[in-house]
């Protein structure tokens, strides 16, 4: 418990992993298996959300096997749920599908309500990702009967996420404006929770930085930056250092938009300390790769501010379209346990 503490409501992840190491050699050395099990699945979420998935893939499947031999269904249900984002955030969509599918249906046999609805967020997500948009929209539909019966107006904002979500893989303008719609009417409603307005902002930005390279338009921007400094609130208010150092990131490179350079290199900066600081190991090697290439393009981004270079050009340049796919890829892990 101590390491749920400082991992899920204070993000101390390396202090974490010291206690449930702890209580994992504790465990073992009273032969308790139930408990070696609770002990390997929160190593496996602290690994996690450190970002370090495979490590935590093969802790949760080894406390899964645990799990089975006691047929605790209720534990099962929530590693097949996890597993499935961590799956979702590898790529790996086919094996997502089937653990959520798992998970789902443990849920269902034991009526919780609550849990299937939170396992229909992941699982909207990884069909849209598949590519199967019909089926997508009937499990939205199901959704949204389960969101009525819980009569729960969180889970009423889960809904129009998805259905945004849904909206914005359509080719066309009109659903493209719609999306930011529900997106902006979500952001307004009090009952919205950190995660739904992590994700909510995330795929605003998303869309204006679309928008941005459509238009050429720098006023654009400023709305982006205004969404950023909303995710660096959230970040300090449920201290999600995952989010500081991820957002700080993203800031990094929106500053090379307007070729400030010196700004660009404080805010990475900024995320590195955080990403290090807090044990983001690999989130921290991969700012410093960052930072170091821009270090070495500092004559080349000097030289850009008497040229005439484009915004679309500026994008390419700073790689902000990569920079916020992998960003919206790696949400599942952003959003997972947020302090409210």
């Amino acid at each position: 418990m101590i390491a749920y503490v400082l991992s899920v409501k204070r993000g101390e992840l390396d202090r974490a992993l010291t206690f449930v190491e702890r209580s994992f050699t504790l465990a073992k050395q009273l032969d308790n298996n139930l408990r070696i099990a609770f002990s390997l699945y929160y190593m496996a979420l602290i690994y996690s959300l450190k970002g370090e998935l495979e490590d935590g893939i093969k802790l949760y499947e080894q406390a899964l096997q645990i799990f089975k031999k006691f047929n605790n269904k209720f534990a099962m249900a929530n590693v097949f749920n996890d597993l499935a984002g961590n799956f979702m955030i590898k790529g790996d969509l086919d094996q997502a599908l089937e653990y959520i599918e798992s998970s789902i249906k443990i849920n269902n046999e034991f009526g919780y309500l609550h849990a299937v609805a939170n396992n229909y967020d992941y699982l909207i997500q990884i069909l849209i990702k598949r590519g199967e948009l019909e089926r997508a929209q009937q499990r939205l539909e199901e959704f949204e009967k389960l969101t009525n019966q819980l009569k729960d107006k969180s889970y009423k904002l889960v809904y129009l996420f998805q259905k945004a979500l849904i909206l914005k893989t359509s080719a066309r303008s009109r659903d493209k404006v719609k999306t930011e719609d529900i997106l902006k009417h979500i952001l307004e409603d009090k009952a919205i929770s950190f995660e739904t307005a992590i994700n909510t902002l995330l795929n605003l930005c998303e869309l204006l930085l679309i928008e941005l390279q459509i238009t050429n338009d720098l006023s654009v921007l400023e709305e982006i930056n205004s969404y950023t400094a909303q995710l660096l609130e959230i970040a300090e208010k449920s201290r999600s250092y995952i989010l500081f150092a991820e957002t700080y990131f993203l800031k990094g490179k929106l500053a090379l938009l307007t070729l400030d350079v010196k700004n660009s290199r404080r805010f990475l900066t900024q995320a590195q300390k955080i990403a290090e600081k807090f044990g983001l190991n690999q989130l921290a090697a991969k700012i410093t790769y960052e930072h170091n290439n821009l270090l070495e393009q500092l004559s080349m981004w000097e030289n850009l501010k008497e040229t005439d270079i484009d915004l679309i050009e500026r994008i390419k340049l700073a790689g902000l379209d990569k920079q916020m796919k992998n960003l919206l890829q790696k949400s599942a892990i952003i959003t997972a346990y947020i302090s409210q």
